[in-house]
């Protein structure tokens, strides 16, 4: 995982993303463990890896719009301790949240990619989405095979030129490529199934 995630660095910086410098140090495995105890939560290896490899992004030197801090559509890459506090505010706030479902990635403004790490779950390790301003879906969906398969999604969507950052901010230039991309790199996931 850990060579996957240097890549999509490389890539980041070589599309000129200001959040490659804000990009917060790795936690040891005893911090995430002491961070998620609280909430008897077990993340599966690809997530606490990625906490272990970067902790998050520190967006006090960016500029405060969301676009910028986006390192894929829709997904700021936050710290575990906001993760946890987010889905805190999930458990409390959100009608029938599922338990399962453990915050890795949010947009800023409502849309978050959950990762289901339920041991028994048929979906176990999957990235979910849920976007309260969806029109075509209700409630989280499937939307990546894996976090593994989520960052080779967005590396490849840069790559083929599919995204793009334009002064500082993430722009999709070729939505049709997008779509192409991720549904061959994410065949189980039902998001992808309906364009």
């Amino acid at each position: 995982m850990k060579k996957l995630l240097d890549e999509f660095v490389k890539v980041l910086q070589y599309a000129k993303s200001p959040v490659v410098n804000h990009l917060n140090k790795g936690i040891n495995t005893e911090r995430i463990d002491s961070i998620v105890k609280e909430f008897d939560v077990s993340l599966p290896v690809e997530a606490a890896d990625l906490f272990k490899w970067r902790n998050g992004t520190n967006i006090e030197g960016l500029q405060k719009l969301q676009l910028e801090t986006w390192i894929f559509p829709l997904a700021s890459f936050i710290s575990l301790e906001t993760c946890m506090s987010v889905y805190k505010q999930c458990m409390d706030m959100r009608y029938q949240w599922k338990e399962n479902l453990f915050v890795i990635f949010d947009s800023g403004i409502g849309d978050l990619f959950m990762i289901d790490v339920n041991e028994n779950s048929a979906t176990k390790g999957m990235i979910f989405m849920d976007s309260p301003a969806a029109v075509d879906f209700l409630g989280p969906v499937t939307v990546f095979d894996s976090l593994a398969a989520c960052i080779e999604t967005q590396i490849e969507c840069y790559k083929k030129g599919a995204y793009v950052i334009e002064e500082g901010t993430l722009v999709v230039i070729n939505h049709d490529k997008k779509v192409e991309i991720s549904k061959q790199n994410n065949s189980k996931s039902e998001y992808w199934k309906e364009l």
